[in-house]
């Protein structure tokens, strides 16, 4: 399953997957979310899983896209999901970052990404991120895109995922999970977390990667609005860092 919490308008939307039939999108709204609970999209998906995606902007533009992880499905809505374009992506999906309602990036095998500027209509060239296998994407305030890869290693692009710059320290072997900071526009600051931990790098400034969390297997990092940053670790529950910039 999935989940996205989307602000004013107030909404929770649940992605539920299926073996048997089709994948579902729910949405609760109102002033009891979680309440009562609509059906807003049905996608029958070779892959059996969607993923949901928010703009950055939702309070103005109402933009959610829902996406087939292992197909190429795509659906987009830019009114809080009361209706939908279906569109088809290249080639299989691992995973898409939300730009703005239109922009968006999604990974595919081998490393690659592949960019959209209208909502998934057409798309551009791929561009290899230099990452042998990527496992996520996000997009920082101000467009950078940040790549987190399956094999320890992290990419970013600061022109819009033309290019991709690989830094050059692994942090780990495995999954990598990778969110700007709270004032990444200011301090160029990012956070990754791998199977050794969590660490932190500023673009453009840091020469080698600075460990703030030694406990290992993280599965998952939020940045809360007041700059917080919280790492979920399964096994034992949720840390954070109040002010990880500086830490």
């Amino acid at each position: 399953c999935d989940i996205a919490v989307a602000p004013e308008p107030r909404s929770l939307f649940v992605a539920t997957y299926n073996s048997t039939g089709p994948e579902v999108v729910w949405r609760s709204a109102g002033t009891t979310l979680g309440e009562f609970w609509g059906q807003v999209l049905t996608m029958d998906t070779t892959s059996n899983r969607i993923i949901l995606r928010l703009s950055p902007s939702y309070s103005r533009d109402y933009t959610i896209y829902v996406v087939e992880v292992g197909g190429d499905l795509i659906a987009v809505s830019h009114n809080r999901g009361n209706s939908w374009k279906k569109q088809h992506a290249p080639e299989p999906v691992i995973d898409m970052a939300v730009e703005d309602e239109d922009t968006i990036y999604i990974a595919l095998h081998n490393g690659f990404i592949q960019k959209s500027t209208d909502a998934a209509w057409t798309w551009q060239d791929d561009v290899d991120s230099g990452l042998s296998k990527i496992n996520m994407l996000s997009v920082a305030e101000g467009g950078t895109v940040l790549v987190g890869g399956s094999n320890g290693e992290v990419a970013y692009s600061l022109d819009g995922g033309n290019t991709f710059t690989k830094i050059p320290e692994d942090i780990g072997d495995g999954s990598v999970q990778v969110k700007d900071d709270i004032n990444y526009k200011e301090n160029g600051i990012i956070y990754a977390s791998s199977d050794k931990g969590v660490y932190r790098w500023s673009i453009g400034v840091s020469t080698t990667w600075q460990q703030i969390v030694k406990e290992s297997e993280i599965a998952s990092l939020a940045v809360g609005s007041e700059g917080t940053l919280y790492a979920l670790k399964p096994s034992e529950g949720v840390m954070r860092l109040l002010n990880p910039s500086t830490s």
